[in-house]
């Protein structure tokens, strides 16, 4: 140890989760490149609803008028906290019963991961996405 500390080559072992991290995770749902919901500021679990197709706020842009279709994606982007391990989401459909149909989670089990993306075929209805933080 060169400098008495008795840490001789932890300074290259330790990852930034063990040494008080501070990135701050975030995330984002698209439809069609439009921004659907988004988030990041949560304790411990995020619920948010949307619908599909997703129709966003009227612009003075020139519209495109698009084919009904039956497959709607929705993008999911997570950009993790310095534990990405703690993370899992879930996408429900909400049923006209009130139940929730599960279409999809996932849960983050490689602590190096920064980020992740994937893509998802619905159909038009309601939607709820829940992210969580254990």
């Amino acid at each position: 140890d060169s400098v008495g500390d008795g840490l001789e080559g932890w300074c290259c072992l330790l990852k930034p989760w063990d040494v008080g991290c501070v990135r701050a995770g975030y995330y984002n749902v698209t439809s069609n490149g439009a921004l659907i919901v988004k988030g990041g500021d949560f304790k411990y679990e995020e619920r948010k609803n949307f619908s599909i197709p997703f129709i966003p706020a009227p612009s003075t842009a020139p519209s495109i008028s698009q084919t009904p279709t039956s497959c709607h994606v929705i993008e999911i982007s997570i950009v993790y906290d310095c534990a990405p391990w703690q993370t899992s989401w879930e996408l429900q459909r909400i049923a006209m019963s009130g139940d929730n149909l599960p279409m999809k989670s996932y849960n983050e089990d490689d602590r190096y991961a920064r980020s992740y993306t994937e893509s998802i075929c619905a159909q038009e209805g309601e939607y709820e996405f829940v992210i969580y933080d254990s």
